[in-house]
């Protein structure tokens, strides 16, 4: 009898011991998001930054390249984006998986794993109990609202960034202690990978100086902190350098900052948008993946509802010595997620990717660790357990609902359009899946929405112009067209339908006229070189092809 009690005892040990705990929600998160191994191209930033981009991501010269260079400088619209060591991600994915799609999601669900297990050491490293450690770390590797991240792959973006910083956390809580040169050289490693995969890394500045203030609250810890605080403001600075001699949007993008009327944007975008974004939180169930502020939003009331319990636990479920340590996970939370608040399309909703949320959790998870309920409740074993079996049931449900919104170009883009179709983004996007796959049917009623959004503007002309071309209709598309070129007589895009047009009714000069005047304007669009390479071959001008198709394969772009 004593032998099986010692059996038991020994099984329960194991079964509770950090190791076991923390493999438990890796093999989870396996289980969670395997699936999306076998998903394809949703056409939105994949496709530019890995399946147009292919003969530049297998030549790992492109490496050194790839800090000279916008992040998708192929799309002007995101020129302003320089980062980096995400592209160079993808070339270190190109050498081992080639143009297998299924590697790329692989490696983001990989990059998740990795950062649920620096997830689960920050916990302890917070001194929480192992049980809440647990249950946590269950929380951010299953959480629905955090998909996004992984089954996308341009959301690796966030898992990498993730990554980094909290090494670089870990580095700096270290050299606190010891100020040992190892500490600093490390720090500085992880500093400069996070600023150069996403600029928005610098917003974790204030975070350190909050954590010196808040958690540590030790004079001999500030004045250790000053020179990596130093560094991290310096690595910025050279990524501004940097990103300001390679990137010729840089300026607006910052003009972004100033330009925009915070006054006004605080009412009508940032405070619902931190509702909605709490609301997805707290209840998982209205996602979406191509999300905008809208004050008619679901999550809001539900974020309310978040906010209020949020604020009435801190008053009377937090002790005094730990009411520092929620607030700074709260503004870890409020400052981490602003930047997703700068609108690069003004005059247009907001959109609010819920791949943002993936560092800044980690704030609101930090102060739901200080409440004492929570910590007591989680502190047994058998309740640990209990709740965290609830928990995965219901993110399995959640993730069941959301997932397969990710699978192909037309899951993503309908579930976009039936989330979202305040913004124009959704019915280009749509509209253009359906015209693809040849269901004109389809997309006509997504053009005739379009016109109702962005009335007698190049965005809805242009709309009617290609849903007549893939009529055949090529005179009601000219009038389009010309309705387009009288708001801007230098489009390419224009410019482009109407050589196609002219190429189909035979009139090949005037086709060559304009895809040259489009070339001129725009000569890194690739679908107007390739067009341009097309219209050549079909004349028999090989040698013109080839000299265009040059210019194509110079920017690393395979066909």
């Amino acid at each position: 009898m004593s032998l099986l009690k010692q059996k038991a005892s020994f099984l329960v040990s194991k079964l509770g011991s950090s190791f076991f705990l923390l493999s438990l929600v890796l093999i989870l998160s396996f289980v969670f998001y395997r699936i999306s191994i076998r998903f394809e191209y949703v056409n939105l930033d994949d496709t530019l930054l890995v399946k147009y981009r292919l003969l530049y991501i297998f030549n790992p010269a492109n490496i050194i390249n790839s800090f000279k260079s916008n992040v998708m400088y192929l799309s002007d619209s995101t020129a302003f984006y320089y980062r980096p060591v995400l592209t160079i991600s993808f070339i270190l994915d190109a050498l081992i998986f080639k143009d297998n799609f299924w590697g790329y999601h692989l490696t983001n669900i990989l990059l998740h794993l990795v950062s649920v297990v620096l997830f689960y050491r920050l916990m302890l490293r917070l001194r929480l109990e192992k049980y809440v450690c647990f249950f946590l770390t269950l929380v951010f590797a299953l959480h629905p609202v955090l998909m996004q991240t992984i089954v996308w792959v341009p959301g690796r973006n966030d898992s990498l960034l993730f990554i980094f910083l909290i090494s670089a956390l870990f580095y700096f809580l270290n050299y606190l202690e010891s100020s040992s040169l190892k500490d600093f050289i490390f720090f500085v490693f992880f500093t400069f990978l996070a600023v150069f995969v996403k600029e928005t890394a610098i917003m974790f500045l204030p975070v350190l100086f909050l954590f010196i203030f808040l958690v540590r609250r030790d004079k001999k810890a500030f004045k250790r902190s000053l020179p990596l605080l130093g560094v991290f403001f310096l690595m910025f600075a050279l990524w501004y350098l940097m990103a300001t001699s390679f990137s010729d949007k840089q300026g607006s993008y910052w003009s972004y900052l100033t330009s925009t009327n915070w006054f006004d944007a605080i009412p009508k975008t940032i405070i619902p948008g931190y509702l909605i974004y709490l609301g997805k939180i707290f209840y998982p169930f209205a996602l979406s993946v191509f999300p905008v502020v809208d004050l008619r939003d679901a999550n809001i009331f539900p974020g309310i509802v978040a906010f209020i319990l949020l604020v009435f636990s801190f008053l009377f479920f937090v002790k005094e010595g730990r009411k520092k340590v929620f607030i700074f996970g709260l503004l870890w939370f409020f400052i981490l997620l602003f930047p997703t608040f700068i609108n690069l399309m003004p005059g247009e909703p907001n959109i609010i990717y819920e791949h943002r949320l993936y560092l800044p959790i980690v704030g609101l998870l930090i102060s739901f660790s200080q409440i004492e309920f929570v910590k007591r409740s989680l502190s047994n074993s058998k309740v640990a357990f209990f709740l965290s079996l609830i928990i995965t049931l219901v993110f399995f449900y959640g993730n069941r609902r959301h997932i397969f919104n990710f699978k192909d170009s037309l899951s993503f883009w309908e579930s976009a359009y039936s989330t979202s179709s305040k913004h124009f983004v959704t019915e280009v996007g749509l509209s253009g899946v359906y015209l693809s796959r040849g269901d004109l049917d389809k997309a006509e009623p997504v053009f005739k929405k379009l016109d109702e959004i962005k009335p007698n503007t190049i965005i809805s002309h242009l709309g009617y112009a290609s849903l007549f071309y893939h009529k055949g209709e090529y005179e009601k598309s000219l009038q389009e067209l010309d309705e387009v070129l009288k708001i801007n007589p230098k489009l390419p895009r224009a410019m482009q339908y109407i050589a196609s047009i002219k190429e189909h009714q035979g009139k090949y000069d005037e086709a060559e006229k304009y895809y040259l005047e489009a070339v001129e304007i725009d000569d890194k669009n690739v679908d107007l070189l390739m067009s341009l390479v097309s219209f050549y071959v079909k004349r028999g001008k090989i040698d013109k092809a080839k000299e265009v198709y040059k210019k194509v394969q110079d920017m690393g772009i395979s066909f």
